[in-house]
């Protein structure tokens, strides 16, 4: 079972598992998400000898601050600066880890595919798995999507002390958004099944990357296949 190891960037705490050196994977996560050992995506990495990077927001779990898209942007491209680097110091012991960094891609799923796409660092690809990318698509009006306001309500009643947040001012920043334009591949990964992302929001994401999508079976969730990721990443 891969080890994890954790690092500092300012006042953000970033898990790190070295699984392999075919590719560097930093794992943008969604809103409530927390990967651990156990975690499914952590199994996936060792099978396909990946190593992963995966930040944890300021204002959320350890790390200090308040959570915000800007925020989060700026750790999302600080953890591909470092899974770049090749190398970090762990906390607990100060042991120096390193690995190869010949290739870096990046996967957001859900709220993550955000932050990923306002972040400023080339990376070879970026991977948007059931991707929320615009409050538009997300109000109480709909009744085929996540009402994101009604997620803030339910973060802060039931994870008070792992996410940190004002409401009003997250959400004014969510609909200020404006979509950047990009110049690495991207890679949209959805699934018609998922009841929290609806298809009209897969829409105007292809249409406004022109980017390469696929299919996968399992509904509002960051895995799929095996071979699926793999030719993606390689391919």
């Amino acid at each position: 079972m891969a080890r994890e190891y954790r690092t500092k960037i300012k006042d953000c705490i970033v898990s790190i598992f070295l699984c392999g050196d075919n590719c560097n994977i930093v794992f943008v996560p969604g809103l409530p998400q927390s990967i651990d050992k156990h975690h499914p995506l952590v199994r996936q990495a060792e099978r396909l000898g990946c190593n992963l990077f995966i930040p944890q927001y300021p204002g959320t779990h350890d790390s200090g601050g308040k959570l915000s898209v800007a925020g989060a942007s700026e750790i999302v491209a600080e953890t591909i600066k470092l899974a770049k680097s090749g190398q970090a110091a762990e906390l607990y012991g100060g042991e120096m880890l390193k690995w190869n960094t010949g290739r870096v891609c990046a996967m957001g799923f859900s709220f993550g595919a955000l932050p990923l796409l306002m972040q400023n660092q080339h990376v070879h690809k970026t991977m948007l798995v059931c991707p929320f990318v615009s409050m538009k698509f997300h109000n109480e009006k709909r009744k085929d999507a996540e009402n994101i306001l009604e997620t803030f309500d339910f973060l802060e009643k039931a994870y008070p002390w792992s996410y940190r947040f004002e409401k009003q001012a997250l959400a004014r920043e969510l609909k200020e958004v404006k979509l950047p334009k990009r110049s690495d591949e991207i890679i949209l990964i959805y699934s018609m099944s998922d009841q929290v992302i609806p298809q009209e929001e897969i829409a105007f994401i292809k249409d406004l990357y022109k980017c390469k999508a696929f299919e996968k079976a399992d509904g509002h969730s960051a895995i799929m296949a095996d071979d699926m990721l793999e030719k993606i990443l390689v391919g």
